[in-house]
């Protein structure tokens, strides 16, 4: 996989001063005050047919494409902080599409603490158990690096002996009713 260079470039103001970059949904954030980024991968500077009828699938570099969603999406998990989620299961039916949404029934929270290569997790303000289940670390690329049984539903403080590169790590605690997550930084 080649490196996908990264240029920001921070704007003053409501970026009048580079109008395109004023191109997208973004500006009308801008325009009302309101903080906002824009992702972009110069696209129309990259293929001279980009939105005409010339452009065609053969003009995509799918690698490309990958890494500039790879980045978005690492750039969006490291500004939103996720560190818990409700889970959704979606079932299709013959008879069209059936939405369960499974509320946090325990109330727990992780709390995700490293000290060298060990990274140690708690769950914490739990009404009830959590349950059997599975702890993973996964980084920002979808990786799993780390999985860890959770046997004993009491159990409220798990150790993993882990070496993680640096960078924005995900913990996921999942007893197939509900999933909490925390946030894992490693310098």
């Amino acid at each position: 996989m080649s490196a996908l260079k990264v240029i920001s470039l921070p704007v003053p103001g409501t970026g009048s001063i580079a109008p395109d970059l004023r191109r997208s949904d973004h500006a009308r954030f801008w325009d009302a005050g309101i903080p906002a980024l824009m992702i972009t991968d110069g696209a129309n500077f990259r293929n001279v047919e980009y939105h005409t009828t010339g452009d065609s699938i053969e003009r995509l570099n799918f690698t490309f494409m990958s890494n500039v969603v790879k980045a978005a999406v690492g750039t969006i998990a490291t500004l939103a902080k996720p560190m818990s989620a409700s889970r959704y299961d979606i079932e299709v039916m013959e008879t069209g599409i059936e939405e369960h949404n499974h509320h946090h029934k325990t109330g727990c929270a992780l709390q995700v603490l490293r000290n060298k290569n060990n990274v140690g997790i708690t769950f914490n303000s739990c009404r009830e158990n959590f349950g059997e289940g599975t702890i993973r670390i996964f980084s920002l690329d979808g990786k799993m690096h780390h999985s860890i049984a959770i046997k004993d539903g009491s159990q409220k403080t798990f150790n993993a002996n882990v070496q993680l590169l640096p960078g924005t790590y995900i913990v996921v605690a999942d007893n197939g009713h509900e999933a909490v997550n925390g946030r894992l930084l490693v310098d």
